[in-house]
């Protein structure tokens, strides 16, 4: 099971949806004996009985199988509960994280939808903004993080999911700002610097991508892309030192990476010769900056579920 994967059973079991399923399932059994009781139905209580108790065993089996990363058989446990509970929000709710885990994107988006209907848990709303985001609906994906915030203003991960939301739809501001609020929650929470730094210096801001990056360097100190791009900022800003000692980290974390390699030479080439020092950035190195930015867009931390 991949990292993402492991993320979103983290944030299952953080938010005790297995207790709130056992839960609704003991309150509906409960509320059909009373019921029963009443009418003095027999009959009905003995069906209600089975329905429920068939109802909870599904749920149980399905959450135990989505737990162990088997999905195909958590998602039969989940149609099986959903056949007898066809309006639960929860079992859609469910139904379409299993889906989202299988990588069917367009059928989770439809089962959260139908759970955003009934008024099911906020939490729908954060997946469904991934569900979104794989299907590269970003003003959508932006509509369902900001509708989460709403509920948990102060959840890091939906921040900075929102910022490459808005990246993606090109509102590159917004972006900045979901990923500023990211940090000023968590400062600890490292892909929102990186990415801090990305667009700063795409602004032509080079002092305050250097400053996110030394920040996104120091919680990930053995990420070579943070190591390298500090050293395009730190050579921006005419440090040529700074900028030589940290692509030397970078080389020697990814020592098979030839354009850092090259990078490196330039830069210890200049830095042998002072007179270079004040001068523009030469063209073979030109050549390399644009070929990281061009990277970035395919190396980028998006937030994938498979």
């Amino acid at each position: 099971m991949n990292k993402e994967k492991c993320h979103v059973l983290c944030r299952l079991k953080s938010r005790s949806i297995i207790s709130k399923l056992l839960v609704v399932s003991i309150l509906v059994f409960v509320l059909g004996l009373v019921n029963a009781e009443q009418t003095g139905d027999s009959l009905n209580t003995d069906s209600d009985f089975k329905n429920n108790e068939t109802l909870s065993n599904w749920l149980i089996q399905g959450e135990n199988f989505f737990e162990n990363g088997d999905f195909v058989l958590a998602l039969k446990n989940y149609q099986n509960a959903y056949e007898i509970s066809p309006d639960d929000s929860d079992i859609l709710y469910k139904i379409g994280l299993t889906h989202l885990m299988l990588g069917n994107m367009e059928i989770a988006e439809q089962y959260f939808n139908d759970s955003i209907r009934k008024n099911g848990n906020p939490e729908v709303l954060f997946y469904h903004g991934v569900a979104n985001y794989g299907l590269k609906r970003y003003s959508q994906s932006v509509k369902s993080y900001g509708k989460y915030l709403d509920f948990y203003p102060n959840d890091s991960y939906a921040l900075f999911n929102l910022g490459q939301a808005y990246e993606q739809d090109g509102k590159y501001n917004l972006a900045l700002q979901a990923y500023e609020n990211a940090t000023r929650v968590d400062p600890s929470y490292a892909k929102p610097w990186y990415f801090i730094g990305v667009l700063y210096g795409s602004f032509g801001n080079h002092l305050m991508a250097r400053n996110a990056y030394v920040h996104y360097i120091e919680l990930e100190p053995d990420d070579h892309r943070g190591w390298f791009a500090l050293s395009l900022e730190e050579y921006s800003l005419k440090n040529v030192t700074e900028s030589v000692i940290a692509m030397e980290h970078a080389v020697r974390l990814n020592s098979n990476n030839t354009m850092y390699q090259q990078y490196l030479e330039i830069l210890l080439e200049g830095d042998n010769n002072s007179s270079n020092k004040n001068q523009n950035i030469p063209l073979s190195m030109i050549s390399i900056i644009i070929a990281l930015f061009t990277g970035i867009i395919s190396i980028r931390c998006h937030m994938k579920i498979i």
